[in-house]
């Protein structure tokens, strides 16, 4: 599957001064109107945000105008994007959810149904969500349970089923919703207010705690057949274009985020005093913040690359937007936590925004696919498609030539290595697939920086090389050291230790006494 932009974009120049112009109105607005503290206690965006921000049409940057958007191109929504992550990843990741919903109606949707919601999603008029994720069907989605079944004349369909951990569900007037149909799988427009749609229970996160995350039920839900988005059973066509635009909005709001802890790194070691002088000049501290800084210039480079890709009309692969997925929520991560321990003390207490940081980064790494369930994926696709993957993000005939070579001497390598290991083949499988995986990421960050600094470019070549020729044999990570029933005997040998805890002191019932109903 290839990504691709799927909508009309204006004038270059036009769309970088509107850009310019919404990230100037979101530094005022913020520092005036916005307590990311007091949001993240109530678990909840202030509808005068929400009223605000559809206003100044910031849920339309990638909508066509005739749809009552803005339609920017690739590039300048992602600035934008990333502005919203640096001023608060609760709020920006709660607008990519929104983006998410109309993207996938605006790319997929009959003129019908584009007429019928798009302009209120632009404005903000009305909210919507995306639902595909389910208890027992996350990453893999073919596993999900969820139905639609048509009536006998096929005019109208009914939807039963549950879908879990979706973004603004209890709020949407619009939602976006896949399901299991004859032979493949189905997506459909459902109004908010439809009958048989039920808003279940909001999920209580560590972190983007103002992002309303809810179970959303299907309770014989009836919709028409003129509703499908999309082909009926092309639906994984549909999630497939989801999944690769929301990695790609998720990076540019990682990307933020890291810088915003670039910053707040760099003002508190500028002014802190230690035995020593400043804490700037502590060689420490400096390796920190170079770490920090050349991490976010290399992904940065790699997430506009395919920015710029799309923007002049070109596909991407669906491996390239996963790999932009899995480097900037590692990094990010990566970057969060260093902030932390640089800021010592204070970057533990929540009022100094990097406690807030780290806790809304820790979910990067999970959704829209975890770290450990890409890296397979792309480590597959590599060991298929490996030149065509490089190419994508490199114009340099000959030093694409070359990362190809180095990634396939590694390829061999860790097949020789899994062949010695005593692992059943379904482990070997594994284990291969996700070192190749990791390589890949790494040779796709490298190809891209091959023509950034000097700095840039000759730090994703060391740590290509070092993913490409450590001894992976001593690494574990992907091999269990204990099997089952010796794990099962060690959870019973902890619970000797620490006892069967389960917690019975009531909480606060939010239920209907029985007699009310």
């Amino acid at each position: 599957m290839r990504f691709s932009r799927r909508y009309q974009a204006r004038a270059a120049e036009e769309s970088r001064a509107d850009a310019n112009d919404i990230i100037s109105w979101l530094r005022d607005y913020f520092s005036r109107r916005v307590n990311s503290r007091l949001m993240d206690e109530r678990r909840c965006i202030p509808p005068y945000v929400v009223m605000d921000m559809g206003r100044r049409g910031i849920f339309g940057l990638h909508l066509e105008t005739n749809d009552g958007g803005l339609a920017l191109r690739c590039g300048d929504w992602a600035r934008v994007f990333q502005q919203l992550a640096a001023l608060d990843l609760s709020v920006g990741s709660w607008t990519a959810q929104q983006t998410l919903a109309s993207r996938t109606l605006a790319s997929f949707g009959s003129r019908e149904l584009k007429d019928e919601f798009l302009a209120d999603l632009a404005q903000g008029r009305i909210l919507g969500a995306y639902a595909q994720s389910e208890s027992d069907a996350g990453s893999d989605f073919q596993g999900m349970s969820t139905v639609a079944r048509p009536n006998s004349s096929r005019t109208r369909w009914e939807i039963t089923g549950e879908k879990m951990w979706i973004g603004s569900a209890g709020w949407a007037g619009f939602l976006a919703v896949i399901a299991n149909t004859a032979t493949g799988k189905t997506v459909f427009a459902v109004k908010g207010d439809t009958p048989g749609l039920e808003a279940g229970v909001e999920h209580t996160t560590m972190g983007l705690r103002a992002v309303p995350q809810n179970v959303v039920r299907f309770n014989r839900l009836e919709v028409p057949a003129t509703w499908m988005i999309g082909e009926e059973d092309k639906g994984v066509v549909v999630s497939y274009d989801a999944m690769s635009f929301t990695r790609v909005t998720l990076a540019a709001h990682a990307i933020g985020a890291m810088k915003r802890c670039i910053q707040l790194m760099y003002r508190y070691a500028s002014s802190r005093k230690i035995a020593t002088g400043l804490l700037i000049h502590n060689p420490t501290a400096l390796c920190f913040l170079s770490d920090s800084i050349v991490r976010t210039q290399a992904v940065e480079t790699l997430l506009f690359k395919v920015l710029d890709n799309l923007d002049t009309g070109k596909f991407v692969s669906m491996e390239i937007t996963a790999a932009c997925k899995v480097l900037t929520s590692e990094f990010l991560f990566h970057i969060s936590d260093q902030a932390v321990q640089l800021l010592g003390g204070r970057g533990y207490e929540e009022n100094n925004y990097v406690a807030q940081i780290f806790r809304d980064a820790r979910v990067f790494r999970i959704f829209e696919g975890p770290t450990e369930t890409l890296l397979p994926f792309i480590g597959i696709r590599m060991q298929h498609v490996c030149e065509r993957l490089v190419s994508e993000v490199s114009e340099d005939v000959e030093k694409t030539r070359r990362l190809v070579t180095q990634v396939q001497a590694a390829v061999e390598r860790i097949h020789q290595q899994s062949d010695s290991m005593e692992l059943s083949a379904t482990q070997k499988l594994h284990w291969r697939n996700s070192r190749v995986g990791t390589v890949a990421v790494w040779a796709i960050l490298a190809a891209a920086c091959q023509h950034e600094s000097p700095e840039i470019a000759e730090w994703t070549n060391e740590r290509l090389t070092e993913a490409a020729s450590r001894d992976n044999l001593a690494e574990r990570a992907c091999v269990p050291l204990f099997s089952g029933t010796a794990i099962e005997e060690a959870a019973s040998a902890v619970a000797r230790d620490i006892g069967d805890i389960a917690r019975t002191c009531a909480g606060l019932s939010w239920d209907t006494d029985v007699v009310f109903r």
